[in-house]
């Protein structure tokens, strides 16, 4: 089987959610680095939108308004094309 992380980027619609939780730290080692590891993902996807929230990993159940604007605006975005 073959893992996904040896293939190409699949490039289709994505709309990523990243947190700056700083609980997660420790894992991460540096937080820039996470970010820029999604930042990269999202440069070669055609249609993406990348959204850098202050909120913890759980961030849909504390800003849950937001989370559901992010979404229709991109689903608007993509309908319109």
């Amino acid at each position: 089987m073959k893992a996904l992380h040896d293939g190409p980027i699949p490039d289709v619609p994505t709309l990523m959610f990243v947190t700056n939780d700083k609980i997660l730290e420790p894992m991460m080692q540096d937080m820039d680095n996470w970010l820029l590891i999604h930042k990269n993902y999202m440069d070669n996807v055609s249609k993406g939108k990348l959204v850098e929230l202050e909120a913890s990993h759980y961030f849909y159940t504390e800003i849950p308004d937001k989370v559901k604007i992010e979404i229709d605006d991109f689903i608007e975005t993509l309908a319109g094309e």
